[in-house]
């Protein structure tokens, strides 16, 4: 009589499934020093784009600490430039 297929007929010792996961750890750390995801294929987004997004965060964390020291006109433009920033860095990532 044939076996059913059942994914859990053939039950792994704790051992077994230790090894299987250091060895699948491993795989995804060479891959991840190798630029790579852990499936092996190039990551989305790039450097440049993480580097870009990081000055953005920068920008905005400076007119956070000077908002409120601005006058009113100063304080509306800010708002609207820190949605432009917002739809750039939505782009970026």
């Amino acid at each position: 009589m044939p076996r059913s297929w059942n994914r859990r007929w053939p039950v792994r010792t704790e051992a077994q499934r230790a090894a299987g996961q250091s060895r699948w750890r491993a795989l995804a750390e060479r891959r991840a020093l190798a630029g790579l995801t852990t499936r092996g294929t190039p990551p989305k987004r790039r450097s440049e784009h993480r580097l870009a997004v990081a000055e953005i965060d920068a920008v905005v964390a400076e007119i956070q600490r000077d908002y409120e020291w601005l006058p009113v006109k100063g304080q509306v433009r800010v708002i609207r430039l820190a949605q432009l920033l917002a739809n750039l860095r939505s782009k970026l990532i």
